[in-house]
């Protein structure tokens, strides 16, 4: 779902991150008519009387510096060299990274595919975290299988925060949306650590890279083992 209507508006979930967007409005009435649609009080039309490109803006430093893990792929990196006229280097990792990533081919029953590996990952007590597009399909999956699974979706701020602290302990299943992907850091208990540590699902492709290598790296960023499932 697009969107999530709460304290009687409708707030926008961004497709990139899973999270929302308060104060953001579509244009061309198309906010307006979702307001109709759930019955909620009509607002005034967002109008923007000046604006400027993100590139822009930035260009208008003297000096631009940043930092990031997941650069994405060469294509992305020389279109950040080109645009802001910067130069890109890597940094030496702290500790030897030890991702493991398989790639498995989908069948037609996808769901019932994830299932059956969180089911032999609970065997080993190793904790699982699966990504997964949208909200609604989070919930359809935790609902229909694992009732008793932790969410991260970017929409219930405290409960995401409890399922960040209890997804890397041993055994526990998180089912997410790209909002675990993005600044969080999933720290595994003493038992996952000398185990598999955390195990990622992905079983769809992302929009981009980007949004891939950050789901990726929830728990790696010190060096723990982290295995990588991801269909193809």
């Amino acid at each position: 779902k697009d969107y999530v209507v709460k304290d009687n508006e409708v707030i926008i979930i961004d497709s990139s991150t899973g999270y929302k967007k308060p104060g953001s409005r579509w244009s061309n009435y198309i906010h307006e008519m979702l307001e109709l649609k759930e019955g909620l009080e009509l607002k005034e039309s967002s109008v923007s009387n000046s604006m400027i490109t993100q590139k822009s803006f930035f260009n208008m430093y003297k000096h631009i510096t940043g930092l990031t893990g997941t650069v994405g792929n060469e294509r992305d990196r020389n279109i950040l060299e080109e645009a802001y006229s910067v130069q890109l280097f890597k940094m030496p990792r702290n500790k030897a990274s030890r991702q493991k990533v398989m790639y498995i081919k989908r069948n037609n029953d996808v769901l019932g595919q994830i299932e059956k590996e969180i089911k032999e990952k609970q065997k080993e007590k190793t904790p699982v975290l699966v990504i997964l597009p949208t909200n609604a399909l989070v919930n359809e999956f935790v609902s229909s299988r694992f009732p008793n699974a932790k969410k991260i979706t970017g929409v219930e701020i405290e409960e995401d925060r409890e399922a960040i602290k209890e997804a890397g302990k041993a055994g526990n299943i998180t089912i997410a949306t790209n909002a675990a992907g993005r600044g969080i850091d999933i720290i595994l208990d003493e038992k996952s650590k000398k185990g598999n540590g955390l195990h990622v699902i992905i079983p769809y492709m992302p929009e981009n890279e980007r949004i891939l290598e950050q789901a990726m790296g929830r728990s790696a960023r010190q060096g723990e083992c982290t295995p990588m499932w991801k269909s193809c």
